[in-house]
């Protein structure tokens, strides 16, 4: 899958970040209320717009796969036959991928493990849906996780990370560090319907290879 390089950071950029980095270690970001209204509105109706597709779930690895293998290629969409959620698979390079990250680009963090993105989807959870602890674990090569809220309109569905509970609110962006080895969770919603985008990350292509180099010189 093609990876999509979002910042191209100056040195003294990376410099501040590796600092950032080595100071705070785990990080978790809350940025309340960046989106407005209509660009929520207008990343939900992305979802709504795309045809459900039929799927496989893979027991093994927990992945999901369409049965048209054309919609690989594309942005698809899939209600996940256990969980129940409503799910926009965004694939980098679509239409549907660069109307959404134009929307959110500049509020998405600018630390080192948040460098490139690897995946990012559009999600509904429907009343009586939550998501049980878990830590991300698509690609282990993940560094980060930004979570954009799109609506409020439900009860329940209230994030935690790590025993922090973010309330919800439209167009907040939350964020964390280390998303393979940190728990975290969506509490079950109890009225309405809760929509997110979800966007992972790892390191800049160049900052893994400068740490493959590193390595190969000790």
């Amino acid at each position: 899958m093609p990876i999509r390089r979002i910042i191209v950071p100056t040195q003294l950029e990376k410099d501040a970040r590796q600092l950032a980095d080595e100071v705070n270690g785990n990080l978790l970001i809350i940025a309340d209320s960046v989106l407005t209204q209509d660009t929520c509105d207008v990343i939900i109706n992305v979802l709504e717009g795309l045809p459900i597709s039929n799927v496989n779930l893979d027991e093994d690895t927990g992945k999901m796969e369409s049965e048209n293998p054309l919609d690989m290629e594309s942005s698809w969409r899939y209600i996940h036959p256990q969980a129940q959620h409503d799910v926009a698979v965004l694939q980098q390079g679509t239409n549907q991928f660069e109307q959404v990250l134009h929307l959110v680009e500049a509020y998405m963090p600018k630390t080192q493990d948040f460098g490139e993105i690897t995946y990012a989807t559009i999600m509904k959870y429907p009343k009586d849906t939550h998501f049980n602890w878990h830590q991300d674990s698509a690609d282990q090569n993940d560094t980060g996780t930004c979570i954009f809220m799109l609506n409020e309109e439900y009860e329940g569905g209230r994030l935690n990370v790590e025993g922090h509970t973010i309330l919800p609110r439209r167009g907040t962006m939350v964020a964390f560090n280390n998303s393979t080895i940190r728990w975290h969770s969506v509490e079950p919603i109890f009225q309405g319907e809760r929509y997110v985008f979800l966007v992972w990350f790892r390191k800049a292509e160049e900052e893994n290879s400068d740490e493959r180099d590193e390595m190969q010189s000790v």
